[in-house]
């Protein structure tokens, strides 16, 4: 009878846990469920996954939410690591690539990111001269494989001024 009981309450959690994911997902990036849908997340059971697709690439963020008032989309990427006052520049690069491939998709008019960390959240700003710099990579990566070195060994970050918008980002 004890048994029962408490694989009763085990049950029981298990469903109030998974009804409440997609709210923990909201927190986590700073954002309201009465403002936004999540359409997308790899972050436990809370959303399908979807693959996002444009310009000749492809990438799954860790969420996707799109504004129930607006064509606005906000991209998540959470990072298990501490903040430390810096971001890492494949981290703004990788949320700047999904903000894009995610305007497109859903014929956004703007996009954000967040990027999570376990003890702080940054805003990231789109930058469309940023997003194509990172897609002409793509081009110089295939030469690079084909040379077999790299074209142009001098990092994103120091040919161009990726910050413009994001003056508040500080890289590592």
């Amino acid at each position: 009878m004890i048994v029962g009981i408490v694989l009763l309450l085990l049950v029981a959690a298990y469903f109030f846990r998974k009804r409440q994911a997609p709210n923990d997902i909201f927190g986590k990036f700073g954002l309201s469920p009465g403002a936004f849908t999540l359409v997308s997340s790899d972050l436990g059971d809370s959303a399908p996954r979807k693959m996002l697709r444009g310009s000749g690439v492809a990438g799954e963020p860790d969420a996707l939410f799109s504004a129930k008032a607006a064509r606005k989309v906000v991209v998540g990427e959470f990072k298990s690591r501490k903040f430390k006052g810096f971001v890492r520049p494949y981290e703004f690069f990788q949320t700047i690539l999904y903000m894009g491939m995610a305007k497109q998709t859903h014929g956004a008019h703007d996009a954000h990111g967040v990027i999570a960390y376990a003890d702080a959240r940054v805003q990231v700003y789109f930058d469309q001269a940023v997003f194509d710099a990172i897609v002409d990579l793509r081009g110089e990566m295939f030469s690079s494989f084909k040379e077999r070195k790299p074209i142009n060994a001098k990092p994103l970050q120091k040919r161009m001024n990726v910050l413009s918008l994001n003056r508040h980002v500080r890289f590592e």
